[in-house]
């Protein structure tokens, strides 16, 4: 059955059962601390089954959760939230979870088993919703009484933990939704996180105040917290040195080492489940040639590109998962620089007279520009002509999705602590087509291979013989080399000394109910 995925270091069990810090008890009082935040773009809509792009996400994180959480180091995705414990049927077919008593809403209602239900029913129903498949597993979930709801599913399912982290299982309130509408939900949603949605004003700032009812008492630390839209990226620096914002998200790297000397502030590098990579057309000629695409891996240096755009901070990428993900194979080597290599293949292709091709990029993105340009001096060695395409991210993302490019420049940030999400975006040619290079649709049997194994690690309740399996994967994938992964690289992000308790997790998300400022 598709995505019956591993859970990578969770073993099934009968009764979980952990309490985190007790229940309000109430509206908690003001601290008088508010911080200012800064980040290169904003928000385009808030609501969690709706997705597509992480600054959404990782601000409605904030706002919303779900019956368990991701924890900060990222090695886990059973931390109680909205649930206190669980207890799996002996089938392993159905879960039954306790309900944190006397939960709210930042509005002041309280949360109920209805609301649960109505959430995680609406995140695998609605047909529009780009992440229903996280929850295919799910067959029905209904209440049991007052305080517990139960799950059931269509088979023994490890990887269940990892669906209900994720941010489209976040729980909110029905009546709520009825009242204001889809729209409006999706640019004020209410949740039971420790901060709400105070005002948005698109384009320039969202600010978010503390959440009066929420159920981690003295949490969260500070009142306020403004999200500021500051594009320029040399602006964001030096409103954290003059002391306009306190904290700025994705510092150049070119900037790292000159923040690390600054004594004002702290430069962080939050380790993330992320992937840089060059994508190819598979559907299309050239690159339904995997001998094309191999030439183009052994053409680019990517120590160079790590080195002149990463500026030393990230490595090089070997594998289309990340390091940090605990299936990641070692053994896997990805393509040296081999210039001598990369000119036979393009002979042996019938290029040996050369090879016009375009690359797509956001002019936006100061790292996929630096890489298109690095690009076309490196492959111009191995005899190919490369032209640079400009689009906005708006008629981009329909253009590589509409297979019309050649190549393009991106990265892939995992949603959840678990290697079937990247191998199923990546593998199997249902769900965004390998993530939209088209690989299983170029008749490559390497591809059909590998879309099997992921079907098979998906069903194997193992851990072990799922490493295995995943471990295959990487190697046959980096022989066919339908994508370049170029490099694995930290989180950027600056904040004034002042500012404690920060904490980004390696999936993107901020953990800001500890986050501080002293005076």
């Amino acid at each position: 059955m598709r995505r019956s995925r591993i859970l990578v270091g969770l073993a099934l069990v009968l009764i979980f059962a952990v309490t985190l810090s007790g229940c309000s008890g109430g509206k908690a009082k003001n601290t008088g601390k508010k911080i200012v935040m800064a980040r290169p773009v904003d928000s385009n809509n808030l609501d969690p089954i709706i997705q597509a792009s992480n600054p959404n996400i990782w601000v409605l994180n904030l706002v919303m959760e779900g019956l368990v959480s991701s924890d900060e180091k990222g090695t886990r995705n059973d931390v109680p939230s909205l649930a206190t414990e669980w207890k799996m049927a002996d089938d392993k077919k159905s879960i039954t979870f306790t309900l944190r008593p006397g939960v709210k809403f930042s509005d002041g209602t309280t949360m109920t088993a209805d609301d649960v239900v109505w959430s995680l029913e609406r995140a695998r129903t609605t047909k529009e919703s780009p992440w229903a498949f996280a929850l295919v597993a799910i067959t029905k979930t209904e209440v049991v009484d007052k305080t517990h709801v139960k799950i059931s599913l269509k088979q023994p399912w490890g990887p269940i933990f990892a669906d209900l982290a994720m941010f489209n299982a976040v729980v909110t309130s029905k009546a709520y939704f009825e009242k204001v509408g889809a729209k409006a939900f999706s640019e004020k949603p209410l949740g039971t996180g420790p901060f709400q949605i105070a005002e948005w004003v698109k384009g320039d700032h969202i600010t978010l105040t503390r959440n009066p009812y929420y159920w981690q008492k003295g949490k969260p630390l500070v009142d306020e917290i403004r999200i500021n839209v500051v594009p320029d990226d040399n602006t964001r620096i030096m409103q954290l040195k003059g002391g306009q914002v306190d904290m700025v998200e994705s510092i150049p790297f070119s900037n790292v080492a000159e923040l690390q000397k600054d004594p004002n502030v702290n430069m962080l590098l939050p380790p993330a489940l992320a992937i840089g990579y060059i994508g190819f057309n598979n559907t299309k000629p050239p690159f339904n040639d995997p001998r094309v695409r191999n030439a183009l891996a052994y053409a680019t240096d990517k120590t160079a590109i790590v080195k002149m755009v990463l500026f030393g901070q990230g490595e090089v990428a070997t594998s289309f998962m990340a390091k940090a993900d605990p299936n990641w194979n070692p053994n896997v080597k990805g393509h040296p620089y081999d210039l001598d290599k990369a000119k036979q293949l393009l002979k042996d292709a019938g290029f040996a007279g050369g090879l016009k091709l375009e690359i797509v990029i956001n002019p936006g993105s100061v790292v996929t520009s630096q890489i298109a340009t690095i690009l076309k001096d490196q492959w111009k060695r191995a005899g190919v002509d490369v032209t640079i395409k400009q689009m906005d991210g708006a008629s981009l993302t329909p253009y590589v999705r509409g297979f019309q490019y050649q190549v393009n420049v991106g990265g892939w940030t995992y949603d959840m602590i678990d290697s079937s999400e990247i191998a199923e975006r990546t593998c199997v040619s249902g769900i965004s087509k390998n993530l939209w290079t088209g690989w299983g649709d170029s008749g490559s049997k390497i591809a059909a291979q590998v879309e099997q194994l992921t079907a098979q690690a998906e069903a194997e309740m193992d851990p072990a013989k799922a490493k295995a399996i995943y471990y295959q994967m990487q190697e046959l994938y980096d022989q066919d080399a339908p994508r370049i992964p170029i490099y694995y690289a930290p989180y950027t992000f600056a904040t004034s000394k002042k500012i404690t308790g920060f904490v980004q997790n390696p999936l993107g998300v901020y953990r800001f109910e500890n986050l501080d400022k002293t005076k």
